[in-house]
């Protein structure tokens, strides 16, 4: 499987919108912040 190198990380949008999100417990921000 490839990939890209990208300049900054990003993430799919699916990984946000899961409750509990994963992202926002994982960074310690809420969800409409990190949106």
């Amino acid at each position: 499987m490839a990939y890209i190198r990208l300049e900054c990380p990003v993430t799919h949008v699916w990984y946000l919108k899961h409750l509990p999100s994963y992202i926002a417990n994982l960074l310690d921000k809420p969800l409409k912040e990190l949106e």
